[in-house]
């Protein structure tokens, strides 16, 4: 009767529907492996380029101080990232790695082999001097008399630079230049002196290098510290980031200078 075929009718309709579910499940199913077969393909070049990438880079190595061997009228950040001229001098115990008649405080970390770069911000400061140091080479009275630190220095408005202990040579820099790079080369022996900014060369010093040696950091000023960032420097010593190692100075009026 009636009612029979109104079954039927509503059984058809469930089948219908039931198998139509069955169809757009397979197809979604199919469309999703589809979609996501690119992308893990695509992760996994990603993956294989990070590698790449990580390989190329020599080494990812924070510049910081090593508060042993700061003067005692030096004060250092907490994080040994900054160091300024202090009004007086600190009572620190007097260890042989201590600077004890120059302003100076070395890096954490020496080289004794490869290629090592780091910028500078000099800004206005009116003194400063910027090198590497000799892991053997004294840290008491002068220092600049005795062999060991080769450098560049700015002032009164002149570039000097010195393999001690020969006396500084006068450099031919005109303009007043904000940012310094220094790059080591210990296996070839030079230490190159150039414009961050613009990659200006300005100095090299030739030396065979026979111990590992520090960065060197010398400052006369008491107002601004010496602010150094992080680096991240690759196998030809070509910087990702470019403020590598940034000491910031804004001193004006340079103290009385204390080499003898």
């Amino acid at each position: 009767g009636p009612a029979a075929l109104r079954m039927l009718a509503l059984l058809e309709v469930c089948l219908k529907k039931i198998l139509f579910d069955n169809i757009m499940a397979s197809y979604r199913m199919k469309l999703s492996e589809y979609r996501t077969r690119p992308v893990k393909k695509h992760l996994g070049n990603l993956k294989f380029t990070v590698l790449k990438k990580m390989k190329e880079i020599v080494h990812y190595t924070p510049v910081t101080l090593n508060p042993i061997t700061a003067h005692p009228e030096l004060v250092l950040s907490e994080d040994l990232t900054s160091v300024r001229l202090s009004d007086e001098r600190h009572n620190l115990p007097d260890d042989p790695e201590r600077f004890n008649n120059t302003n100076a405080v070395l890096g954490s970390e020496g080289f004794n082999s490869g290629t090592h770069c780091w910028d500078v911000d000099v800004g206005k400061n009116g003194f400063w001097i910027l090198g590497v140091m000799t892991e053997g080479a004294g840290r008491k009275g002068d220092v600049y008399s005795r062999s060991g630190i080769w450098y560049m220095s700015y002032f009164f408005g002149k570039y000097y630079a010195c393999s001690t202990p020969n006396p500084e040579s006068l450099l031919g820099v005109k303009r007043k230049r904000q940012k310094i790079r220094v790059t080591l080369d210990w296996d070839g022996g030079k230490l190159t002196f150039s414009d961050a900014a613009n990659n200006t060369h300005l100095h090299t010093l030739t030396h065979t290098f026979t111990e590992r040696v520090f960065p060197y950091f010398f400052t006369c000023c008491k107002r601004s510290p010496l602010r150094i960032l992080t680096t991240v420097t690759t196998n030809n010593c070509k910087q990702i980031n470019k403020q590598t190692c940034s000491w910031e100075f804004s001193c004006e009026s340079p103290p009385m200078r204390m080499l003898n």
